[in-house]
């Protein structure tokens, strides 16, 4: 065997590993959905901001009760997606003002004007203080809780892995063709 054989071979074992790391990623979300069952309802103690600077979101935290235990849970996002309009002249953004939606695919978009923006504000028109949400939770371990449904990400670094995996299996293989 010479080095470039057993250079493919490495990186086909590497695409391979990665392949098969990418299943568990998959399982961990099928997992949660399959475990998340019992629903009852939360009152909305604060409001949580999270991420960076340039792209931040905010939601719910909401606590409820199970066999008198008390948890918290709070509203997940699979990413977050910011606009920003900053200009001198604000009443020409087509009356435009801070505001925010969630796609159906549980991404938090925001659209902000200007420099400054009051998160709370936001999160408070659309989940005040008090209000009921749903909470989705592991009847076996409450504190695994979500608001309104099961939301992860892991589907979406499982396909990168996975894609990142057989892409190495191919180059390998087209490699050690030309060999």
């Amino acid at each position: 065997m010479d080095a470039n054989t057993i250079g493919c071979i490495c990186v086909g074992a590497a695409g391979l590993v990665a392949a098969l790391l990418s299943l568990t990623f998959f399982m961990r979300g099928r997992s949660l959905r399959r475990r998340c069952t019992a629903e009852t309802v939360g009152k909305v103690i604060k409001h949580r901001i999270a991420g960076g600077s340039n792209a931040k979101s905010v939601a719910p935290v909401a606590e409820f009760s199970v066999n008198g235990r008390t948890y918290t849970a709070y509203r997940h996002y699979k990413g977050v997606v910011s606009t920003n309009i900053c200009t001198p002249e604000m009443e020409k953004v087509f009356g435009q003002g801070d505001g925010f939606y969630i796609s159906e695919n549980d991404i938090f978009h925001i659209h902000t004007t200007g420099i400054y923006h009051n998160y709370r504000v936001l999160g408070e028109q659309v989940w005040h203080i008090g209000s009921d949400v749903k909470v989705i939770y592991d009847p076996k371990k409450p504190k695994c809780a979500y608001i309104d449904k099961v939301v992860t990400s892991a589907k979406t670094a499982g396909i990168v892995l996975l894609s990142c995996g057989v892409g190495l299996i191919l180059i390998s293989a087209i490699a050690y063709m030309l060999i």
